[in-house]
């Protein structure tokens, strides 16, 4: 036994916290610093209300990219944690040196769930309401117990774009969300919101809904209701001559509109807001429980103004573990627009009955200016009848070599292809960037 305690006290020594590395001194009272923090945080989170506050910025940067109805995920809005019992007033001057919005510039809404399970601002805070905790003012806007207070924040901008003080809001008053929906680009945008009058109606707002979307004054518009997206969606047309209140249209509403007149609309696939709506819609659940990637290949066509052939061909590329090649017409198929399609590749060696459904998004890059670039976007079952799909009206040729805009820069034009497929391992992916010459 005694050798054994002799061996013990060779094998065990002491040390001292000067003997462990300094790298891993840091990370270890990091580590303990971080726990005292949490564990402080959730000992003291009853003292506090997380509140969510969204912004017109916060709808402008989400609609149409992260989401498409209602108008906001309150995830992704600016979070303040807020001691219960600091008074709104103090909160509201948290929110001017955040913002950089005074407080006589804000005005707050309540969100309220509605029965069709849409979630929108429902009225704003009264002054007795704006003088209460922000402890009371949870307890007001949500019934059941959650630590958090969501808020609409309306901030409106005087001609020199400075916040002004919010318009005096009636009975009659009501505050309406827009969407702008593009048939061309496949695109659905917020552009702003306004109040209306009860008894208004909805043609008597329309040269601001014009203006809101940068349309000629002489351009005539459609509007459409967006009323709920599950379980399914219904969005219904709105008679522009019908009274707000008549079409039951309440604070927090959104009304999405378009141009009425679309020139190819054969073309579109979906032509209107309610069958866009009802795309997006079907696409949301059959994506539920998959991952989906969006595939990119980009194709650089040099000396476009030299090209003498009617159709030329991109390399064929593989995107989602399928081949495919972009089709061009440079001056037109048998029209005066630019021609822009995609085609599976050998389509006449694949195995009898193939098909693959794709949706699939062309881009025309204006190399100036990215936000001017044209995009075209859709959903086609490619197959052996079908195994080419595109635009053959894709964008008239004379803006395509108008020098205002930066589609053909040093005579180089660039088409993106993007294809929305599944995930694959990393082995399988490759972003395709060809070489800049044509095919021929």
């Amino acid at each position: 036994m005694g050798e054994k305690r002799s061996d013990k006290d060779k094998i065990i020594c002491h040390f001292v916290e000067t003997d462990i590395a300094e790298h891993l001194r840091m990370s270890l009272m990091k580590e303990q610093e971080e726990e005292e923090e949490q564990r402080k945080y959730k000992g003291q989170a009853h003292l506090h209300t997380i509140i969510k506050v969204a912004r017109d910025e916060d709808l402008v940067d989400q609609i149409g990219k992260d989401i498409y109805f209602d108008l906001v995920d309150h995830e992704k809005v600016r979070s303040f944690r807020i001691q219960k019992q600091m008074p709104f007033t103090l909160f509201k001057e948290e929110v001017a040196r955040e913002f950089g919005v005074p407080v006589q510039c804000q005005r707050f809404w309540f969100w309220a769930k509605r029965q069709n399970n849409t979630y929108r601002p429902n009225r704003p805070l009264t002054p007795q309401e704006e003088a209460q905790p922000v402890g009371q003012l949870r307890e007001i806007s949500n019934k059941a117990y959650n630590a958090k207070l969501k808020l609409f924040l309306e901030v409106d901008l005087g001609l020199d774009r400075v916040p002004v003080s919010p318009p005096q809001k009636s009975e009659e008053d009501i505050l309406v969300f827009f969407k702008l929906y593009n048939p061309e680009k496949g695109e659905l945008r917020y552009v702003g919101r306004l109040f209306v009058k009860s008894y208004g109606r909805p043609i008597e707002i329309l040269p601001r809904l014009k203006e809101m979307a940068g349309f000629n004054q002489d351009e005539e518009l459609e509007l459409f209701e967006e009323i709920k997206f599950e379980p399914c969606v219904m969005c219904e047309y709105i008679d522009k001559k019908t009274s707000f209140r008549m079409s039951q249209i309440i604070d927090g509403d959104i009304i999405c509109f378009q141009k009425a007149r679309i020139d190819n609309e054969n073309e579109f696939r979906y032509s209107n807001v309610p069958s866009f709506l009802e795309y997006v819609h079907n696409r949301q659940h059959a994506m539920e429980g998959q991952s989906f990637t969006l595939w990119k290949y980009t194709w650089k066509i040099t000396n476009f103004t030299s090209l003498t052939q009617k159709k030329y061909y991109s390399e064929v590329f593989t995107l989602s573990n399928n081949a495919w090649r972009i089709l061009i017409f440079p001056k037109g198929n048998n029209t005066e627009h630019l021609s822009i399609y995609l085609d599976v590749t050998d389509s006449e060696r694949l195995p009898s009955g193939w098909s693959r459904n794709t949706h699939f998004k062309l881009t025309l890059i204006d190399q100036d200016n990215y936000g001017n670039s044209r995009i075209r976007e859709t959903e086609h079952n490619f197959t052996a009848r079908e195994s080419l799909w595109g635009f053959t009206s894709f964008i008239l040729l004379s803006e395509v070599h108008d020098n205002h805009n930066g589609y053909l820069v040093n005579d180089t034009l660039m088409v993106v292809a993007e294809i929305l497929g599944p995930q694959l391992p990393a082995e399988n992916t490759w972003l395709a960037e060809p070489h800049a010459n044509i095919p021929q």
